[in-house]
């Protein structure tokens, strides 16, 4: 199966499944609640990342090349869901660009791994 679909469910996993309704309305006024939603997501995100490099016998890129695709992502997450938080909250249209950016991002991870 293509990694792109496991990043499709690590990303509702961590975007939807493990944020509870307090944090999803907290993290919009809340940077330590953000820091955390944006925690849990890519700890989704570098679980599944981790075990199919693993499952692919790259143990080396498992740790380091993870890892270096992780920071970026925390970092760009971060500040995508501040601005949607600080300016766009009630925007359904802003939800949707939100979840097209976030996937765009997992589609730009999966071709840097997969050739």
């Amino acid at each position: 199966m293509d990694l792109m679909w496991f990043l499709f469910l690590a990303h509702i996993a961590g975007d939807f499944a493990f944020q509870s309704d307090s944090v999803a309305q907290r993290k919009r006024t809340s940077a330590p609640v953000l820091t955390y939603h944006v925690a849990i997501y890519v700890a989704c995100i570098g679980v599944t990342l981790w075990l199919y490099a693993s499952a692919e016998g790259s143990y080396r890129f498992a740790t380091w090349g993870v890892a270096g695709l992780l920071l970026p992502l925390y970092g760009l997450h971060w500040t995508q869901d501040f601005i949607k938080g600080r300016r766009f909250a009630k925007s359904k249209q802003a939800f949707y660009v939100d979840q097209l950016v976030h996937l765009a991002q997992l589609y730009v991870i999966r071709l840097l791994i997969v050739r």
